[in-house]
């Protein structure tokens, strides 16, 4: 194997690495609602004031923070699977915030209770 191509299997390599990442924490999350309905978290927090522009749980809890709003959000699953219940008492918001691949359990659940 020459030199040529021995680097160039290091920089793909290096590059995947960087990548990797950043492409997992970019998955979009979501509103689910009880009627097995889900709707972006971009989409709702373009209307929300206090959230506008947060596009995660953790983007919406730092927002509440910083307005003074008491909230509790909490991990239903570990925080890396993607299932988040945000309570807010002053607005009376009960979310379920949730990654797409939830989405579908949350509409197949749904689905089966009507």
């Amino acid at each position: 194997m020459d030199l040529v191509a021995l680097s160039f299997k290091s920089l793909t390599f290096s590059l995947i690495l960087i990548i990797l990442p950043v492409t997992l924490q970019a998955e979009e999350w979501y509103m689910a609602s009880r009627h097995g309905e889900c709707v972006s978290l971009k989409e709702i927090n373009s209307t929300m004031q206090v959230v506008r522009g947060a596009e995660t749980p953790k983007q919406m809890a730092a927002k509440l923070k910083e307005a003074g709003v008491k909230y509790t959000l909490k991990p239903l699953r570990s925080a890396e699977e993607g299932l988040y219940r945000l309570d807010v008492p002053s607005t009376e918001w009960a979310m379920l915030l949730v990654k797409k691949k939830f989405c579908k359990e949350v509409l197949k659940q749904a689905a089966s209770e009507q």
